[in-house]
């Protein structure tokens, strides 16, 4: 009788358990975003305009065929054209740092924003990068100064990039329709033989993997009688591929205005609640741009007016010997024959032979049997380019 009680009671207590999802009703409203610090020197600008979405919405939806000005308070007009959906970019404005500047946003369904006229904030160069290997992995910090003590307050963003190798060269690839159907071709074209040292595919071999931070990074000095700034930005995971052979980070950085400032650490704490900065937030934030045709349109955003400062980085594998990377890569072997290949290898990468004979009259090599992997172990273009980027040395 006991043993029959808790057996109910364990029915009870697991079997009746259910994921609660509670019920979100969209929020009708589909608030203008505007993300981006405008760059005040030379060099690109990119501001993105885009709407908020409800909870249960993934997807981002930008803001396509805007008109953006930006406007000095000496008259002077500069205009950002779009680039790509949502993306509104120029080149080189060069703006004079004693003037004030607004941004002034005409959007396709006739909705006017402005912000308020704000000054150029000052953005002393990155000093430095450096690192720290931690029990999470390696820590990336970011160093500078102003010695006019006229900054402050900081925010970052990050791309890195990073070149990664197969686990295995490729010498071998499959050749599906010439006669005797399955067989392993070496890299040379109609070739059913072996010529060892076979060059190996390099274009399946070597490639480059990028990621951009998504986090609000933000940093202050205000309460240190200097304004000088060391943070770590990104932290890369202990065994993370990001380390196999070269890494590197690029670094912006941007000088931000006190309210600003604040309205960026609001966002920060809100984005982390519902994870994206373009769903509903849970507490109002208020930017310094209004909507001039309907005052009672909400806008995401603040209009911040500073030079960009960019510094690239680079860390080798050598420099962190042991990082213990395990692509769990394991080998198979398969026989050079039709039946076999089709069976066993056909979900597989072909490598290299394993057994050979030699061929009569011949300095050639016949395949008897072949290594092969995972496809994602042998070739890198699977999750990467092998286009190698321009600033790679």
């Amino acid at each position: 009788m006991k043993q029959l009680l808790y057996s109910i009671l364990i029915l009870f207590s697991t079997g009746c358990v259910q994921e609660y999802i509670p019920p979100v009703k969209p929020s009708g409203s589909s608030w203008l975003v505007m993300d981006g610090s405008l760059n005040s020197g030379p060099g690109p600008v990119s501001l993105t305009l885009s709407r908020t979405t409800n909870l249960d919405t993934t997807a981002q939806q930008y803001e396509r065929g805007a008109t953006i000005i930006v406007q000095g308070d000496d008259s002077s007009t500069y205009i950002l054209a779009e680039s790509s959906p949502g993306t509104y970019t120029a080149n080189d404005l060069n703006l004079n740092s004693n003037k004030k500047y607004r941004l002034k946003i005409n959007t396709s369904n006739g909705d006017v924003y402005a912000s308020d006229f704000v000054p150029v904030i000052p953005n002393p160069p990155l000093d430095s990068i450096d690192y720290q290997l931690n029990g999470e992995g390696l820590q990336i910090f970011v160093n500078t100064h102003n010695p006019q003590n006229n900054t402050r307050y900081y925010k970052w963003q990050y791309k890195e990039t990073w070149e990664f190798h197969s686990a295995y060269l490729s010498k071998l690839k499959y050749v599906i329709d010439p006669e005797p159907q399955g067989y392993v071709y070496s890299l040379k074209p109609g070739v059913v033989a072996y010529y060892p040292p076979d060059p190996y595919d390099s274009s399946i071999f070597i490639c480059w993997q990028s990621d951009s931070s998504t986090e609000i990074l933000l940093g202050s000095s205000a309460a240190l009688s200097e304004d000088l700034i060391h943070l770590p930005i990104v932290t890369v995971p202990t065994g993370s591929q990001k380390l196999t052979v070269l890494y590197s980070i690029n670094i912006i950085q941007y000088g931000w205005s006190e309210a600003g400032y604040q309205f960026l650490q609001a966002m920060k704490k809100n984005t982390e609640n519902t994870g994206s900065v373009f769903n509903p937030l849970p507490s109002q934030l208020v930017g310094n741009i209004h909507c001039l045709s309907d005052p009672s349109k909400m806008v995401v955003g603040y209009f911040n007016v500073s030079p960009e400062q960019e510094r690239r980085f680079f860390i080798s594998a050598a420099d962190v010997p042991g990082w213990n990377y395990n692509m769990s890569c394991p080998l198979f072997e398969i026989q050079n024959i039709a039946d076999s290949i089709a069976k066993y290898g056909s979900q597989l990468h072909p490598i290299v032979a394993a057994k050979t004979k030699p061929i009569p009259f011949s300095t050639a090599l016949e395949i008897i049997t072949f290594t092969a992997s995972f496809p994602e172990c042998v070739d890198c273009t699977l999750s990467g380019t092998n286009i190698k980027p321009p600033y790679w040395p």
